[in-house]
């Protein structure tokens, strides 16, 4: 949603997704960071405002622009958090590095219109030779939890990909597979099937991080 009030001139998602011509979508998706193709979103006029001032003088303007923050929690296989651990992050030609904090979160302010990026973590601070482990980050790529392509990819994000997997579709045995391991990793009726239980605690491991 950033990316697309950005792409209007809107200082802020906000001016888009709480207009009046929205209250249908609102209800919807409300988280406003989910999105789905085919979805329909009112994009409102942009109110313009006039402030008169001298022109024989020098006058200062200042246009505010909404925060974008890139989150990410970073687990290891166990599901421990990589805390204090030192990565670099990459966010279309923008480059920061940094350290997580104590539950192994990265915080990082990034353009509206970010759409791609990686980060590399360092789990070795002893080791001069340690390349990092990196994985590729689609920005504002993920879909909601309601359709088959949310599910794969929160389950992909959370460690339960299969062994070899390249980045593209699943199938209904993978998924199945998938989704065998997660609800008995976390206590629930193993099923191989997205319950509400299941997408419950989907949503609440990947997306409250």
């Amino acid at each position: 949603m950033c990316s697309i009030a950005e792409k209007w001139g809107f200082p802020d998602y906000e001016s888009i997704y709480l207009d009046p011509g929205n209250a249908a979508f609102r209800e919807k998706r409300p988280n406003p960071n989910i999105i789905f193709l085919g979805d329909i979103l009112f994009i409102p006029d942009r109110e313009t405002k006039e402030i008169p001032r001298p022109t024989d003088q020098r006058h200062r303007f200042v246009s505010k622009q909404a925060k974008v923050y890139l989150r990410l929690c970073l687990q290891d296989d166990l599901h421990q958090p990589y805390e204090n651990t030192k990565y670099h992050l990459r966010v279309g030609g923008n480059h920061y590095r940094g350290s997580t904090d104590g539950d192994g979160m990265v915080e990082q302010r990034i353009p509206a219109g970010a759409s791609e990026g990686e980060i590399t973590i360092f789990t070795s601070d002893s080791d001069p030779s340690d390349a990092g482990y990196t994985f590729a980050l689609n920005l504002g790529h993920l879909d909601p939890i309601d359709e088959t392509s949310g599910i794969d990819a929160r389950l992909i994000n959370l460690g339960f990909a299969p062994p070899h997997h390249d980045g593209h579709g699943l199938s209904e045995e993978e998924r199945a597979e998938m989704l065998k391991s997660f609800q008995d990793r976390f206590g629930l009726e193993v099923t191989g099937e997205a319950d509400h239980a299941t997408r419950q605690k989907l949503s609440q491991l990947h997306d409250a991080a």
